[in-house]
């Protein structure tokens, strides 16, 4: 009993850690002074004096003259592209591949070390330390005209409509796989519209086994308006096996004696997950990108747990949640100190909650601290004046509703939690609700499912339609995983000169598999997310 007690308080900080509001540098403003709960995270070590940059550190930077020689004979070894066909890259992405600056860039989780050519108009070519292209982008290049006017809503951009992107798409695909030395086995699995300009394509290789990958898969953005590509990023780890050795049965089987019985599994499905969804028990151990797991999801529909079999020893692999919150799958309830929150994925028939894991707590728990540090750190790069909420009692509700009851004109918000269309997900003393919010806000991510679905909350911050203002949400469903490395890689391209909308684009197409980051933005395409008066 005193486990589960110990275990519903950590889960309870880690939701509630990821609450955060950033007043601008404006004097008429008084700060909400919110008590906070030192959190200690095993999975990232983040200070709130420093700059996190997603783990990546820039170790060679090279000049132009540097760079063109450099790119020359990238170009003349690469395997997937050559520099006959640049001319292809150039007429389908629009751009212009005349090589201004080169950085070489250490990523700290995998021990890999990339180089990034950057063009005189902002192209980006991203080539891996076998020299093999990876990424292309133009989503820095791309500029819209800022909207001045005070009130305006966004009106349908002129372009091609969903039927006649998709064709343009499917129709240059060939290019695209001879870009990246990629087979015709890789089918469409996945489009969403990021907003009424972008939408995201993606393609995972269909393996012998009648399997998905979504770590061997190309994920795309392209830009309706322009009928050109902004970005393509390929993905490319290996599946350690093909053939599973348990059934279907034994998964589930073996999920529901993972959680202890409570929760009556009936979804199973074949695919593959990397380490990075794998629940580790070193938090310094470095992941491999070059392999992926054959595993089951194993999954209820009436819970948000997702626990992830290894198909070829029956034992839990990795666990995750999906951020959604209906009122009904699981719920935030206090515990026996009625000072705290008691967080849990539900109860059984018998009321008895859930076993969870220390290395999944301890997992989930760094991912949200690690957002919190994240989007401090941006935040305070774009002006403001950070108040962050590290928050574990009863007044939780009361505070942050005070807060967005407060009429001011520059602020900005972020949570992570759990959420939907009409809520933001607590149960204790109420939910917060759009209703909840009054004043001018300019820049609000609520990382929660299904806060962008349709425009309530951005209406409710008065963002949508309005210049310099931006809004950030999920249009679905999303995980725990998904939305921690969405907000791992959005968080460092987040400053001046850098639209709001351009990072989430950018970063949305890092993360593999279809369907994983459905980010959807309202408001001001030019916006940067900086704080004004």
């Amino acid at each position: 009993m005193m486990l589960r007690k110990c275990i519903a308080m950590l889960l309870v900080i880690m939701v509630i850690a990821g609450s955060m509001v950033f007043p601008a540098n404006a004097t008429d403003r008084e700060l909400i002074t919110i008590d906070e709960t030192e959190i200690v995270s095993k999975t990232a070590n983040f200070s709130e004096d420093s700059d996190p940059s997603c783990g990546e550190i820039k170790q060679v930077s090279m000049n132009e003259i540097e760079a063109q020689a450099s790119f020359t004979e990238t170009i003349k070894n690469c395997s997937t592209i050559r520099s006959s066909n640049l001319n292809c890259v150039e007429r389908v992405f629009n751009c212009n591949l005349s090589v201004a600056s080169a950085e070489q860039i250490l990523v700290q989780e995998t021990d890999q070390v990339y180089t990034r050519y950057t063009c005189k108009d902002k192209t980006e070519l991203s080539f891996d330390e076998n020299g093999d292209l990876f990424k292309i982008s133009t989503i820095y290049a791309e500029t819209t005209p800022r909207i001045e006017y005070a009130v305006r809503k966004i009106a349908q951009s002129s372009g091609l409509s969903e039927k006649e992107a998709k064709k343009q798409c499917l129709d240059i695909m060939p290019e695209i796989r001879a870009m990246f030395n990629i087979t015709d086995d890789y089918p469409l699995t996945d489009e969403y519209d990021f907003d009424e300009e972008y939408v995201f394509y993606t393609f995972e290789k269909l393996l012998e086994n009648g399997v998905y990958n979504p770590y061997q898969s190309v994920k795309v953005v392209f830009n309706k308006r322009l009928g050109k590509f902004s970005i393509a990023r390929k993905f490319d780890s290996s599946p350690n096996a093909l053939t599973p050795r348990v059934d279907e049965q034994s998964a589930l089987l073996a999920a529901e004696e993972y959680i202890g019985g409570g929760i009556s599994f009936e979804q199973v499905k074949l695919t593959y997950i990397d380490q990075s969804h794998c629940d580790f028990e070193s938090a310094n151990r470095k992941i491999d990108k070059s392999v992926c797991y054959l595993v089951y999801k194993v999954s209820s529909a009436e819970s948000n747990f997702v626990v992830y079999i290894d198909a070829l020893n029956g034992k839990c692999i990795g666990t995750d949640i999906i951020m959604a919150e209906n009122g009904a799958a699981f719920g935030i309830k206090e515990s026996n100190d009625s000072k705290a929150y008691n967080y849990t994925f539900g109860t059984d028939k018998n009321g008895e909650k859930y076993e969870i894991s220390d290395a999944t707590i301890a997992k989930w728990n760094g991912y949200m601290t690690s957002q919190v540090m994240l989007s401090a750190a941006a935040m305070r790069r774009l002006g403001y004046n950070t108040s962050s909420s590290l928050k574990g009692n009863s007044t939780l509700i009361s505070s942050m509703r005070n807060y967005l009851q407060n009429d001011s004109k520059a602020y900005a918000f972020y949570f992570t939690g759990h959420g939907s269309p009409n809520v933001l997900g607590f149960k204790t003393n109420g939910w917060i609700r759009p209703s909840d919010v009054t004043g001018n806000w300019h820049f609000v991510f609520l990382n929660a499912c299904s806060t962008a679905a349709d425009t309530g909350w951005a209406d409710a911050f008065h963002i949508n339609g309005y210049s310099r203002r931006a809004f950030l949400g999920w249009s679905k469903s999303v995980t725990y995983d998904n939305a921690y490395l969405f907000a791992a890689a959005f968080w460092p391209r987040l400053k001046a000169n850098v639209s709001v909308r351009q990072a989430a684009v950018d970063a949305a197409n890092d993360v593999e598999g279809d369907g994983t980051t459905p980010i959807r933005f309202y408001g001001d395409r030019s916006y940067d997310g900086r704080s004004y008066n």
